[in-house]
């Protein structure tokens, strides 16, 4: 009796540290990282969300992220929807930009009108959540031009 107790002791012993073996070798991640608000304005601190602005104007946007354990990535996209002189939907890949982020925080954009100014039509500033090279989570903030 003895004897079938310890190799069922030995069996199960066996058999749970080759399960830790295999989650511990596999590479998984239970963040819950996200962009938990993303806004676009004329003042520095986005005190007023717009959705309009003016040829001239800068352009500010804060997302903020939150439940980031350890290094995530934000990237921004600038894509002209519909505007003029751009075919649509086209990134404009000299906006692009990223921050590393290694906890919760604020990140920050300014988009400073080109020097003839914004061309009229629509766009929209995608804030994408990268961890370990993996997304977790997108927004988008669409305006105007006039």
């Amino acid at each position: 009796m003895n004897a079938i107790r310890n190799v069922r002791f030995a069996a199960v012993l066996f058999a749970s540290f080759g399960a830790l073996a295999i989650l511990t070798a596999c590479s998984f991640s239970a963040s819950t990282a996200h962009i938990s608000d993303l806004k676009i304005g004329t003042a520095e601190d986005v005190s007023t969300p717009a959705s309009t602005f003016g040829k001239m104007d800068t352009i500010y946007a804060i997302a903020h992220v939150a439940n980031a354990p350890f290094k995530t990535q934000l990237t921004w996209h600038l894509i002209a929807e519909n505007v003029v002189g751009q075919a649509p939907n086209t990134t404009i890949v000299q906006f692009d930009r990223s921050f590393d982020l290694n906890s919760d925080a604020d990140a920050r954009m300014r988009y400073s009108a080109p020097t003839a100014g914004w061309p009229a039509g629509t766009y929209k500033l995608d804030a994408v959540l990268t961890e370990d090279g993996n997304k977790r989570d997108e927004k988008t903030a669409e305006f105007t031009i006039q």
